[in-house]
């Protein structure tokens, strides 16, 4: 057991919705954020994503040597934020194969100040499927509704949709339950949204995500470790009563991704 957190022996994390980088003019979240985090908990792997676009255009340029030091290197790997009003973006849902250290496309259309629609969505789908990546899509504001999400990805889309934040949940459970393709993410829900989830669809297509260090943008002075900690535990909690833990926290997206854990064959807990 890990004094710290009362984690379980043999258990990890792959966390599928975190942050590197900065956050308007004067929220800098490099990453030493995830190497503390890395101290604190057994973290297999994370999921990192920029800000924005024009961050995401920089992260291009500069290659992933310039920006996670190398205790980070096997444990890191990136979403390609697509923001696809812009005709750069375009151009790169063009390209034959997934540009090279990314595993998976990230649309935030509330941020990019776009609505989902087909028009849109359709060099995402393509792409998605091209490059047998997942898609990852913001939720919870307006014109990135679950909704707005399951009219523009066909129910055959034959790659990983995931909800991020799963908002609203009821919404998201509703498109998860009419596409084995939506995966729900469940940074800031609670264990009963969970305990729900599992009902309804069952273990296989929940995710765990945390959208690290956020919370600190709009809580000064949050020890967004401790918040990290708590949810963890709360959430290990409700997974854990129906033995779900290892396929929550890791399992899933190690399938999502196309992964072998480093820790198989360990029995479920």
């Amino acid at each position: 057991m890990n004094a710290d957190t009362a984690l379980p022996d043999g258990f990890s994390i792959f966390d599928v919705h975190v942050h590197c980088g900065t956050y308007g003019e004067n929220a800098c979240f490099p990453p030493v954020y995830l190497e503390e985090l890395c101290g604190r908990l057994p973290m297999e792997r994370f999921v990192c994503a920029p800000f924005s676009w024009d961050e995401q255009t920089e992260r291009l340029k500069a290659g992933f040597s310039d920006v996670f030091p190398a205790v980070l290197q096997d444990r890191v790997l990136n979403w390609l934020w697509v923001s696809p009003v812009r005709e750069s973006a375009i151009d790169i849902l063009k390209m034959a194969q997934c540009p090279d250290g990314y595993v998976g496309i990230k649309l935030h259309p509330y941020a990019d100040q776009y609505d989902m629609m087909l028009s849109l969505m359709r060099p995402v789908i393509t792409a998605a499927e091209r490059w047998s990546v997942p898609v990852a899509v913001h939720t919870g504001n307006r014109g990135c509704m679950p909704k707005d999400v399951s009219r523009c990805f066909p129910r055959g889309f034959s790659q990983a949709l995931i909800l991020f934040h799963a908002r609203p949940f009821q919404e998201s459970l509703d498109a998860a339950k009419k596409s084995s393709s939506v995966y729900l993410e469940f940074s800031f829900c609670d264990p009963d949204s969970f305990a729900c989830a599992f009902d309804a669809i069952g273990p296989n297509r929940l995710l765990f995500g945390s959208d690290y260090p956020v919370q600190a943008i709009y809580h000064p002075g949050l020890d967004v470790i401790s918040s990290y900690c708590h949810n963890v535990q709360k959430l290990l909690a409700a997974a854990a009563r129906v033995k779900a833990t290892n396929a929550f926290f890791r399992d899933n997206a190690c399938a999502v991704f196309h992964m072998s854990s480093s820790r198989d064959n360990r029995r479920e807990v």
